[in-house]
């Protein structure tokens, strides 16, 4: 468990989609207030890291720590 958590604070800090990703299931869906439906394994693979690309253009550093 503790490496799930490391990988997915290191991935805001460095914006790294992949470190989140490696750890989902196939079956993982993602819900959120912020996103109008439920996305899949596949859905949320895109989204997160096009929100990622997006925010390392914007030049955005998010502080996540453990």
């Amino acid at each position: 468990m503790n490496d799930v958590l490391f990988d997915f604070c290191k991935a805001w800090q460095i914006l790294d989609a992949n470190l989140i990703i490696k750890h989902l299931d196939d079956n993982f869906v993602y819900d959120s207030q912020w996103v109008l439906s439920s996305l899949d394994y596949s859905g949320y693979k895109d989204y997160i890291t096009k929100k990622f690309n997006m925010l390392k253009e914007k030049g955005c550093r998010i502080n996540a720590l453990i």
